[in-house]
């Protein structure tokens, strides 16, 4: 078989071309520049052009793959030509899975420390007589100066490179994660919600600024539905407990904002924040912005005027045990808030959520759904809590008799979601300038 690389001088796809080289196939590569690492696949006999790319190598070559760089453009010569002539096209990530799915697979990631670590375990199981392949990030000495090896045996030890999402092509076996930051923020910084309605939107449109939204996610989702849905309604308070891609926090200030810029106030800089990755054992304090944040929830929930909590598809009481004290401290146990009324939506099965729960939930106080929009948020979206009050505990026949006013599912545009809830919203600001001081 026949394989091309483009842009073989890559740490990554050069290892990726050495692996089929060590399986007998005709191997062939394109870069811009001539380097070190080019040099030593030129000698291990792969056909190397250099220069700007040229689609008459692929009509020379005629290869059966086409593989490329995730940093390769869409508009690349070699490429389209490659694709002009229905030659299967892949990335060096997509061709490494394929690899993975055959092998028993170590893979290393996180943001730093990926090279010292796949070197490390690949080299302790070829000092234990395991014969491992590895396609790591860097050259090593014990393999010939290259930053390949071939064994002989199932055990292959790869670096799972998350840019452009490429780890995720991958089927291993055992993963190490060494660390997690915001990185790639070129490509991850991009991720934007549609321009239509969204979950996100109904959820923040349903709440009010007496209301507290906490997620554990770290995308930026929820931030943009907030910025984007304040323009036209006041809207609930939000904290990141693992935090976030879409924020920064600036010690000086003691205050949050878009990650990557400066307060127009100080002209301090917000640094984007830690990301927690959810696994057993955390800590909330270590880092600044995150203590603070659950600080606020804590708040929340230990106040008297805390009535109703809805958990919206999140698990944590069986598998972070520091959220469950944190959540246990402030909340107090099932007998101490025994008038307060949970609500959980979640795919799985009842049982099974509602067992993970047990400890915060009053015998029967609670409701459950599998469907955002069968949740008391959305048949009563910005009047949640007055809605349970009217019927729980009604103070007038009128109030026990009173409807839910469910919001449709499914609006197009985000101006039909915003034209429904015109009279909610606009409710909100007569009563405010009547009740000015």
């Amino acid at each position: 078989m026949k394989i091309h690389f483009i842009g073989i001088g890559g740490i990554g796809v050069s290892a990726v071309a050495q692996y089929f080289l060590a399986q007998g196939n005709q191997v062939y590569g394109s870069d811009l520049v001539s380097s070190e690492i080019t040099r030593m696949l030129e000698k291990k006999g792969i056909k190397i052009f250099i220069g700007p790319n040229d689609p008459k190598n692929i009509e020379k070559i005629f290869p059966d793959i086409v593989a490329y760089s995730p940093a390769v453009l869409p508009d690349n010569p070699e490429l389209l030509k490659a694709k002009e002539l229905n030659i299967v096209c892949k990335s060096s990530p997509e061709l490494l899975g394929e690899i993975t799915k055959e092998k028993y697979t170590i893979a290393i990631c996180g943001s730093h420390g990926k090279s010292t670590t796949a070197s490390m375990i690949a080299l302790m199981l070829k000092d234990a007589g395991l014969d491992p392949t590895a396609i790591i990030g860097t050259k090593l000495e014990e393999f010939e100066d290259s930053n390949f090896r071939f064994g002989k045996s199932p055990y292959l030890v790869i670096e799972a490179d998350e840019y452009k999402r490429s780890f995720l092509n991958h089927w291993p076996k055992i993963i190490v994660l060494t660390n997690l930051e915001i990185d790639h923020l070129d490509y991850f910084k991009d991720m934007q919600l549609p321009n239509e309605p969204t979950i996100y939107d109904h959820l923040v449109l349903a709440l009010r600024p007496k209301d507290l939204i906490a997620t554990f996610n770290w995308d930026p989702f929820l931030y943009q539905a907030f910025v984007r849905n304040g323009k036209i309604a006041d809207m609930p308070y939000l904290c990141f407990l693992h935090g976030t891609v879409a924020l920064g926090y600036s010690k000086e200030d003691k205050r949050s904002g878009p990650a990557g810029w400066y307060s127009k106030a100080t002209k301090n800089y917000f640094e984007p924040t830690r990301l927690l990755y959810p696994v057993d054992q955390k800590n909330y304090n270590k880092d600044e912005f995150i203590s603070k944040e659950w600080d606020r929830l804590k708040y929340w929930l230990n106040s008297d005027s805390t009535k109703r909590v809805t958990i919206f598809g999140y698990g944590a009481p069986k598998s972070d045990l520091e959220a469950v004290r944190l959540l246990s401290e402030s909340w107090g146990t099932r007998d101490d808030r025994n008038m307060e009324q949970f609500e959980i939506i979640d795919i799985r099965e009842e049982e099974t959520v509602r067992q993970n729960w047990d400890n915060f939930i009053h015998s029967h106080h609670y409701d459950y759904s599998t469907d955002y929009f069968k949740s008391s948020l959305a048949y009563n979206p910005r009047r949640t809590s007055e809605s349970y009050f009217q019927h729980y505990m009604p103070m007038t026949p009128s109030e026990a008799f009173s409807e839910s006013n469910p919001v449709p599912s499914d609006f197009k545009t985000l101006e039909e979601l915003w034209k429904w809830h015109e009279p909610l919203i606009n409710a909100e600001k007569e009563w405010k300038e009547k009740n000015k001081e």
